[in-house]
């Protein structure tokens, strides 16, 4: 593990170094590989105590693996029946165990609780609505084997980052119009909460650079599903947000995505909905990677910790 050094021209330098910034004109195969040798870049210390074990179910004749995060040293923690279900990041198209494995990790360590990754299926190959059917799939099993996995099924709460945040966010809405039983609460980090947008190229307010790596990821991500449920691709599309349970943001001011998740807060607050947002001023989108290396991404991180401890104590 390197020393803490406070440059985020740093932290940009070693990203480059493990992903051409132009990735979107390079191809779905080459982002794949190399953003998981972005994450690479920052591994995570393991802890010791930690627990894994990886399960399956069956969706739609495709079996979509789980990972159990715990803690093995016993059967309480400090929040030990409290369960989060978690989403990837990687634009919809990437993604994997191995680039949640450290935050899974460290949230069973600094939050007490159990975490389960769900592994949900990525564009091109399943577009828009195959991955968030999957993550609600993913938390009804979990629900179902509640007493299996030693968690209370009415303390689990969804979290994910970036396009995880998306389908954090837009599963409770999914649950809702069904009238399936509500999760605990949210923790979108990072989302993009409005797809249509940037795969309509609709936004100019930010460098094309960041346009073209956003349609790439979200024209694959809906592709011909454009009108498929659109409100669950993009959540600020939804007329109604009512229903909606606790629900943390988090983002970054450099970030282009925070005005989308600013926008979801104020939404929920209208309606009354229990909702909080931190923005940091220093942070960058995906950096809480490197808390190991970076104090703005450690700082960063624990304000992340501190805001998570509003909903789930």
């Amino acid at each position: 593990m390197t020393q803490y050094t406070d440059s985020i021209l740093d932290y940009n330098y070693a990203c480059s170094v493990a992903q051409d910034p132009y990735f979107y004109d390079i191809g779905v195969e080459y982002f794949r590989e190399t953003f998981k040798a972005k994450f690479a870049r920052f591994p995570v210390p393991p802890n010791p105590h930690l627990k894994t074990t990886l399960e399956s179910f069956e969706r739609d004749g495709c079996d979509i693996q789980i990972k159990i995060y715990k803690n093995d040293t016993r059967q309480k923690n400090l929040n030990g029946d409290t369960c989060i279900i978690y989403a990837h990041g990687g634009g919809f198209i990437g993604g994997g165990f191995e680039l949640v494995d450290g935050l899974c990790q460290d949230f069973v360590f600094d939050l007490g609780v159990t975490v389960i990754a769900v592994d949900y299926r990525g564009a091109p190959e399943f577009r828009h609505p195959t991955g968030p059917l999957d993550f609600m799939a993913g938390v009804q099993h979990v629900r179902m084997h509640a007493e299996k996995y030693g968690i209370n099924p009415n303390k689990i709460f969804l979290s994910g980052e970036s396009s995880g945040g998306c389908i954090a966010v837009a599963v409770p809405l999914m649950l809702r119009d069904k009238g399936l039983l509500q999760v605990a609460g949210v923790i979108s980090i990072n989302p993009v909460l409005n797809t249509h947008r940037w795969a309509n190229r609709q936004v100019h307010d930010c460098s094309k650079e960041y346009q073209d790596e956003m349609y790439f990821f979200t024209s694959h991500y809906l592709g011909e599903n454009q009108d498929v449920f659109p409100e669950y691709a993009s959540p600020l599309l939804i007329e109604n947000v009512e229903g909606m349970p606790p629900t943390i943001f988090f983002a970054a001011k450099s970030d282009p995505l925070s005005v989308e998740a600013d926008q979801m807060h104020k939404r929920l607050k209208e309606v009354g909905a229990v909702t909080y947002i931190h923005i940091d001023e220093i942070a960058i989108h995906g950096s809480i990677r490197a808390r190991y290396y970076y104090r703005f991404a450690r700082s960063a991180y624990d304000s992340l910790l501190e805001n998570i401890k509003k909903i789930i104590g």
